[in-house]
């Protein structure tokens, strides 16, 4: 690919491109681009991201994870393993929470789905009471990640409280 020539020439001339000045400078046009459109301008900025390794991209790599095409959702998810590694405890992920929960609540299925995974990933105690409602969800996908959310959160919660709600 063309992104792959361009990534090896670059890394001949200089290695440490993806931390220069120049591109340090250009993390918030790239910010923006993460809003365009083309799922396919979506994806890529994603993964030039992953590249940068800034940690302003990791906030809006986290909204990412709600785009409606799965292929973006996933470019997120890897840029986000290697800008934050650590990113479902950090400050962003707490940030988001509300905006997943809203989601969760009255998203088209494959984002609530998604939603209640990532909630169960970042642990928050304000996702509790929306992941047991949604343990009613008609979509039985969004049940079970909402029980498991639910117990990666508190990993006490009663099973039998749980299969009543189902």
């Amino acid at each position: 690919s063309v992104r792959r020539v361009v990534n090896e020439s670059l890394n001949k001339i200089t290695p440490d491109w993806p931390q220069s000045e120049a591109v340090t400078q250009q993390v918030p046009e790239f910010i923006e681009a993460l809003q365009d459109d083309d799922r396919d301008v979506r994806q890529a900025t994603a993964e030039a991201l992953a590249y940068f390794r800034d940690p302003r991209s990791v906030e809006p790599l986290i909204a990412l994870l709600r785009d409606k095409d799965s292929r973006v959702r996933e470019t997120a998810v890897e840029a986000l393993e290697k800008v934050a590694p650590n990113w479902p405890q950090s400050q962003a992920a707490t940030h988001q929470v509300p905006e997943f929960i809203v989601v969760l609540q009255n998203g088209e299925l494959r984002l609530r789905f998604i939603s209640a995974v990532v909630l169960g990933v970042v642990r928050d105690n304000r996702a509790i009471e929306p992941l047991i409602a949604a343990l009613r969800d008609k979509d039985s996908h969004v049940r079970d990640a909402a029980a498991d959310s639910l117990e990666g959160i508190d990993p006490k919660w009663p099973h039998s409280d749980r299969d009543e709600r189902h």
